[in-house]
């Protein structure tokens, strides 16, 4: 009865544990598709802000070259703004570049976590087996010595039954 307590409280435990690396290795998945969403929007808006700026100033150029006599101060303003706007976007395509790269870092991160979770519930699903195979062993050991206490019984029994027949053909 003992062994079953505990091989029921260790199944118990199991199951607990298995069922929180689950949960855990369902939650990490799930932040990982979510990653790897971020990482292809970024990367999208990456290629269409860079073809926009550059659709921008090409177009700009060109206006700037057709008119350039006669509008030469304000196509000059307008340059330089829209330099500086590429910049800004440069700067802003920099720093998307470096959030896809940390994005990216992270989402190694969490691989390698949830390689080594999957190996931890390898692990504690072969100790849970191993302790499950020792206890089967000790209760059918307990189930033979079970057996000879039977007929050691049994045999007393009968032993108890010829003395008391004995005894009474003694008193007799």
């Amino acid at each position: 009865e003992k062994y079953r307590a505990q091989l029921a409280h260790l199944e118990q435990q199991v199951e607990s544990s298995a069922s929180k690396l689950i949960q855990t290795l369902t939650d990490q998945r799930a932040q990982v598709r979510e990653f790897e969403v971020k990482i292809t929007n970024l990367e999208s808006q990456l290629v269409h802000s860079g073809e926009e700026a550059k659709n921008k100033l090409n177009r700009l150029v060109k206006e700037t070259g057709e008119q350039f006599d006669k509008m030469r101060n304000e196509r000059s303003r307008e340059v330089n703004a829209l330099h500086q706007q590429a910049a800004r976007q440069a700067e802003i395509l920099a720093a998307r570049a470096a959030e896809v790269e940390h994005l990216k870092a992270e989402n190694a991160i969490l691989a390698a976590t949830l390689r080594d979770e999957a190996q931890a519930a390898q692990v504690a699903v072969s100790a849970f087996e191993n302790t499950r195979q020792k206890v089967e062993g000790d209760v059918h050991d307990m189930r033979a010595r079970q057996n000879v206490l039977v007929e050691m019984n049994a045999s007393l029994q009968e032993s108890c039954e010829f003395l008391k027949k004995e005894l009474q053909i003694a008193n007799e």
